[in-house]
């Protein structure tokens, strides 16, 4: 792949490359030396905040060839401003993209009342990083309540034992199931009458997303850009990191108020078709790219890639 985009920048005919993901990051610092006529958009990740800090030096070099920072969270723009002051002007926040599929999922059915809390959470076994490790704390609060529930977690078990072995030392294994790798998110997602995202880390969670596509109430922590593109008790609730007491306060006011949790699983499916789809957030990239197609216009000798 890079020797073939090293012949096609070769010809001259590029003046634009917009780069994403890791292996595109090598690509990006590479091409800034061999072709240094050739601009840069750079998609900024989360996990850009050690690199920069690693390579602060290469980084700002390589501002001299970015004419724009695209993120899908603030707080990755917040990052670079704090690091690169410079190339803070240039960062744009686009959030994610709902395929149409997922906008046009039907809305989950939910009960009128909840005899059991079923609860779901979704996203790789990392437990430090999702939260796993306060879920199980909240299942083991939720059981010595005598409130009846059930939470399954699935995900990718990159620390799978690890998981099972917090749980059985909690003693929940009777109301929380790790169910390993989902195939049909949505079908996972059904299962459930709340959906809970408890991550330390975060940028723009997906599965956060899906969660609200469907119209399940959602808890979710303040991580990411959480706090910027939903409101709370509007969308959803929001409690800060490691707030295990607030978010089991939430769920026992729901038992007792469960339309109040109704109406923000309706809200937030109303806002990802509003705000979340190819015609908003394409219209959104298409004002960046017509802004820097008038900037570089003067120098451009050919079609950007």
């Amino acid at each position: 792949m890079v020797w073939r985009l090293f012949r096609l920048l070769s010809q001259g005919e590029s003046h634009l490359l917009w780069t994403w993901g890791y292996r595109a990051e090598v690509v990006r610092i590479f091409l800034l030396f061999a072709f240094w006529r050739v601009r840069s958009v750079v998609s900024l990740r989360s996990a850009h905040a050690e690199e920069m800090l690693r390579m602060r030096w290469l980084w700002e070099l390589s501002t001299l060839a970015s004419p724009a920072y695209i993120s899908n969270s603030r707080l990755n723009c917040e990052m670079l401003a704090r690091l690169l002051p410079a190339a803070a002007a240039r960062a744009v926040v686009i959030h994610n993209i709902m395929e149409p599929a997922a906008l046009n999922e039907p809305a989950v059915a939910l009960p009128q009342n909840v005899d059991r809390l079923e609860l779901v959470m979704l996203g790789n076994v990392r437990i430090a990083i999702k939260g796993y490790d306060l879920a199980v704390q909240l299942a083991r609060r939720l059981k010595d309540r005598k409130i009846n529930l059930r939470l399954r977690i699935a995900g990718f078990p990159h620390e799978g034992k690890e998981l099972q072995a917090l749980i059985e030392a909690a003693g929940v294994q009777d109301v929380v199931e790790v169910t390993g790798v989902v195939f049909r998110p949505f079908e996972f997602l059904r299962s459930g009458n709340v959906f809970l995202l408890l991550s330390r880390v975060e940028g723009m969670p997906n599965a956060l997303l899906e969660a609200m596509a469907l119209g399940l109430p959602c808890i979710a922590t303040r991580v990411g850009d959480v706090g910027n593109f939903v409101r709370d008790r509007e969308h959803l609730r929001i409690v800060e990191l490691e707030a295990v007491h607030a978010t089991e306060a939430i769920l026992l006011e729901w038992r007792e108020q469960w339309s109040s949790a109704r109406h923000l699983g309706a809200a937030a499916r109303i806002l990802c078709q509003r705000a979340f789809t190819p015609a908003v957030i394409g219209r959104q990239l298409r004002e960046v790219f017509e802004h820097l197609g008038n900037e570089l216009a003067p120098d451009a000798q050919g079609p950007a890639i």
